[in-house]
Order: C-alpha cells, then sequence, then structure tokens
C-alpha cells in the first residue's frame, strides 16, 4: 500500500469509486504535474504579481498548460515579449514538459461565487506559437506547418517551435502523422519524438527522400486480414473468465443537417473497410484456444450495423432521453464470437436539421486513447494501417498500445466537407469508464461534436 494522493471510497457492490485527488494534480503527455509548482516559479518573477495555471483543451484532444498572470506594473513591452521573458524563467527552473505552451497576462482573476477561480471564464490563449516564430523558408517547412497548425489548432507556427511544448501528445502525433503521409510526407511517430520541430523533421524529410526511402509502397488491401496474436492485455483478458459480450465504450455524435441514410451507409462502409480491427471475431477455436482473427474488407456490411430511428418531431433533449435505452439494445447486439463489433444508431431529425449518431464499439476494438484519434478521423475513408504487425511486437514485448491505429491514406468524402475537415471537429469534455468482464462501459453523456456550415 502506498499514498497516491486519490480520492476514493468503495460503494455497496464492492467497487472503488474514484471522486477526484487531495491535490491539483493534472496529467499531461503522461506526466503528473502539480500547477501549484508552476505558479511558485513564476510569482518568483519580479513582474508577477499573481500566477495561475491550469489546463486547457481549446483543440479536442490537444491539452495543455496555459498560465495566466497578473503583472506588478503596466508592460512596458509587448505581450508576446513578456510571455518569452516569462517562458524562459520558468524552462530555467522546471523540465520541459512543466513549461507552460502559453503566458497570458490579464488585469484580474475571474472568481465563482463560492471565490474560487472560475476557470471557464479565463479568456482563451493566442492562437499562435510565440513570438520567436521563424516562418517556413521552403515547401517541405510550409507543408509541415500547415499539419502543425491544423492538428494543434493554431494559427501559426515557428520552425523551432516544438511539438510538444505547443500541446501535443502521443495520439495528436498520429493524426499529424496521418495527414502528413496523406500529403506526401514520410514521417513516422518515433520521427515525432526524436525531432519535434519542423526544421528538424523537414530535415527528416528531405534525407528520406534523397535516400529514396520517403516513397512509400502501396498498401496490401489484405495485410490486415487474418490470425492476430493475442496481446498481453488480451491474454489477460481471456484468463479472468468472465463474459466479455457486453464489454463496450460508446460516443454520442453530431450529424449534419443533409445528412441521409445512404450516404451514412457509405461513410460507415468505409470505417468498416479501413479499420481491420472492426471486421475481427474473438472466439475460442475448436482446441478451446483463444482465437483474434480479421476478416477480409467488405466482409463486415454497414447495412447490417446501422440502423435509424425516425426522430422528425423531436427536440434534441428528447433524443437524449432515449439514448440510454438505444445504448443497452445496442450493446446487447454486440457478439465478437460472430464479429459484431460495432453498431450505429441514426437519429434522423429531418431536413434541414442535424441529426445525432449513437457509436457503440466492444472494448476489443477501442479505448479512451483510440477515441481520441479515432473519431477525429473515422468519417474520412481510406485505408489504415493493420495492426497485426502492431500486436505481433506487442505479444513478444516490444510493441506500444498507441501505435496500431495510424491512419494511411485518408481521403475525403465528394462534397462532405463538414465531415472530413479535422479542425471543425469539437469535443466536449468526456471521462471514459473502464469496464471489466461482465460489466460495460457506457459513455452516453459525452460526445464528439462535428457541426455542418450554415448555408
Amino acid at each position: 500500500m502506498y499514498r497516491t494522493g486519490d480520492i476514493a471510497r468503495w460503494t455497496a457492490d464492492g467497487l472503488v469509486e474514484c471522486l477526484g485527488r487531495v491535490d491539483d494534480q493534472v496529467k499531461i503527455r503522461g506526466y503528473r504535474i502539480e500547477p501549484g509548482e508552476i505558479e511558485a516559479v513564476l510569482l518568483e518573477h519580479g513582474l508577477v504579481e499573481r500566477a495561475a495555471v491550469v489546463v486547457r483543451e481549446d483543440t479536442p484532444g490537444v491539452r495543455r498548460l496555459v498560465a495566466y498572470v497578473i503583472l506588478c506594473a503596466p508592460p512596458t513591452e509587448r505581450a508576446e515579449d513578456t510571455a518569452e521573458l516569462l517562458r524562459r524563467a520558468v524552462a530555467g527552473v522546471l523540465p520541459d514538459y512543466m513549461v507552460p505552451s502559453a503566458f497570458v497576462p490579464v488585469d484580474g482573476f475571474p472568481l465563482t461565487l463560492n471565490g474560487k477561480l472560475d476557470t471557464a471564464a479565463l479568456p482563451a490563449p493566442s492562437r499562435s506559437a510565440g513570438p520567436a516564430g521563424q516562418p517556413p523558408r521552403n515547401p517541405v517547412e510550409e507543408r509541415l506547418a500547415t499539419l502543425f497548425a491544423e492538428v494543434l489548432g493554431l494559427d501559426t507556427v515557428g520552425v523551432h517551435d516544438s511539438f510538444f511544448a505547443l500541446g501535443g501528445d502521443s495520439i495528436v502525433s498520429m493524426r499529424l502523422v496521418s495527414q502528413a503521409r496523406a500529403a506526401g510526407l514520410a514521417i513516422s511517430p518515433r520521427d515525432v519524438f526524436e525531432r519535434p520541430t519542423i526544421a528538424e523533421l523537414a530535415e527528416r524529410v528531405d534525407a528520406a527522400e534523397r535516400a529514396g526511402t520517403g516513397v512509400r509502397r502501396a498498401a496490401d488491401p489484405d495485410a490486415g486480414t487474418g490470425d492476430i496474436p493475442l496481446t498481453p492485455v488480451l491474454a489477460w483478458l481471456t484468463e479472468q473468465g468472465g463474459p466479455l459480450r457486453a464489454l463496450s465504450q460508446a460516443r454520442f455524435l453530431r450529424t449534419p443537417a443533409d445528412l441521409d441514410l445512404d450516404e451514412l451507409h457509405r461513410i460507415v462502409q468505409s470505417v468498416l473497410d479501413r479499420h481491420d480491427l472492426l471486421r475481427s471475431t474473438f472466439a475460442r477455436a475448436e482446441n478451446g484456444a483463444w482465437r483474434f482473427e480479421a476478416a477480409p474488407v467488405g466482409s463486415a456490411r454497414a447495412a447490417d450495423c446501422v440502423r435509424r430511428i425516425d426522430a422528425e418531431r423531436l427536440d434534441h433533449t428528447a433524443i437524449g432521453t432515449l439514448v440510454p435505452e438505444a445504448f443497452d439494445e445496442l450493446v446487447a447486439e454486440l457478439d465478437p464470437a460472430s464479429g459484431a463489433m460495432a453498431r450505429f444508431l441514426w437519429f434522423d431529425a429531418g431536413p434541414g436539421r442535424e441529426g445525432r449518431l449513437l457509436v457503440v464499439l466492444h472494448h476489443l476494438v477501442t479505448d479512451a486513447a483510440s477515441w481520441a484519434f479515432w473519431s477525429p478521423t473515422w468519417p474520412q475513408p481510406g485505408r489504415a494501417g493493420t495492426c497485426r504487425p502492431w500486436a505481433r511486437r506487442s505479444a513478444s514485448g516490444r510493441g506500444h498500445c498507441r501505435t496500431w491505429r495510424r491512419a494511411e491514406r485518408p481521403n475525403s468524402p465528394s462534397g462532405r466537407a463538414c465531415w472530413t475537415d479535422p479542425s471543425r471537429l469539437s469535443e466536449e469534455d468526456h471521462s471514459t469508464k473502464h469496464g471489466t468482464p461482465g460489466q460495460r462501459s457506457a459513455d452516453t453523456g459525452s460526445r464528439w461534436a462535428r457541426t455542418s456550415p450554415h448555408p
């Protein structure tokens, strides 16, 4: 036993319910950070009278530290220059992962009725990377700068700005790699970690092109089919002996006002064809061993996975009241043994109104980290990287659980910019509840939102 700082209680069912922490620790890019430590360093600076450090997620999936400061006197320099001075002061004392990505001078701190800091009322930081951002110097850097800005939710990024200092993490790096490859830039997630700036990645791209390794081979359409080795966590899961059928996670999505059932079928079919795990089965073989197998592209049909409810006479609040029962029905349809890994329920609100889409996936094919990458890209048809090589590495102890969903060729459906433009994606706060065998996990209250443009 050791003290973790977490607050929890035992429920009547014998489960542990997490209630929060005794401190203000936050987790950014895998590091536990105490904002008070950063605030203490800022308060030692002669320019700062008061300081508050919070975590913001202005771009879906991009959580970053932002420092708000009240200065002792009106600044004599530009706000950008003051921010750079504070950044250097913090970087000289704390490790890189504790240096805020933005420093925002404010006149005062907004408070709640209880006298606490109202973080929701704090102004959003500038969408630029910082005062020292050097502009791109060649076409490769220009393309990378555009991609950095898109996935990080910034307007501009300097070629020497660190991807991770700006709020990127492993999941966002996978989005970056996916879009870079689609743009013809051969980089890998490891490249992003080892060369986190645009300038360094551009050098990597140039070196690969000179060596002749920058041209991607055509994807093998059957590369993701066949037996998938059991990863350590799957091997552990099979040893628990509990039922697996209802182990699931869900998301509630907005759909464009002009979507019809045929087009939804086409979009879902592209998702099923792109992600081999959505076409997989997980069952015992004749010899009693568990077998995980991905079926060929086209074996899973969207028509079998998608259902429609006529919600034209319902407002969105009324639709929301139908979700819990609908979720239970979709979960009951999941069956890994027969390959039923995904179910989609579309609440069709009629012409001219946004609909809602309830997506339920078996926990074997997704987790909290995978949703963050999968949800922004799932409407884009194309081929995804197969999970089998990753599973082999993971089974041998050499894999990493966040590399299995690297998209290879995301292409936009014709005329569906509102579905395929990741910059139009916004995510509401969500927390995934992990289940155990015999206990499903539901996130019906959280949503990944996509809004169609108004005429």
